[in-house]
C-alpha cells in the first residue's frame, strides 16, 4: 500500500472536463473501510468520488483497472455512466457482486449478454 494515489482526468474536446472551479493536488482521504480484503491494490471509494463529483454531470467515466469495483460504485452513487474493465475474472466477480449488493436491480452485462 502507498500513500499516494495518482488520478488522471483527460477530455478529447479540450473544455477541461467541465471544471468550474481550483482543485487542489493534495486531497487527504482515509482508507480505513476500503475492500482491502477483496483486491491487493484497492482504495477507498471517496476517492474516485472526489474525482468525480468535480466533472461536469455529461462526462463519461472510464475505468480500465477495475480491480474491486471503487470507482464503479462512486459512479452509480453520483448517477453517472461508467465504463470499466477488468482482466482478471477473480474481481470480475468481486466487481458484479458489489455492484449487485449496492444496486439488486442493476442489469449485468457480460460480453453484450445479460447475465
Amino acid at each position: 500500500m502507498r500513500d499516494w494515489e495518482p488520478i488522471y482526468l483527460f477530455s478529447t474536446n479540450g473544455d477541461k472536463l467541465g471544471l468550474d472551479k481550483v482543485v487542489s493536488n493534495h486531497w487527504e482521504i482515509s482508507n480505513t473501510g476500503s475492500q482491502q480484503d477483496n483486491h491487493k491494490a484497492c482504495f477507498p471509494i471517496e476517492l474516485p468520488y472526489k474525482a468525480i463529483e468535480l466533472l461536469d454531470k455529461s462526462n463519461l467515466i472510464l475505468e480500465p483497472f477495475c480491480g474491486s469495483g471503487s470507482t464503479m460504485v462512486a459512479s452509480h452513487q453520483l448517477k453517472r455512466k461508467c465504463y470499466g474493465m477488468e482482466l482478471d475474472p477473480k474481481y470480475c466477480q468481486v466487481i458484479i457482486d458489489r455492484m449487485k449488493k449496492l444496486d439488486p436491480s442493476l442489469v449485468i452485462k457480460k460480453n453484450g449478454i445479460t447475465m
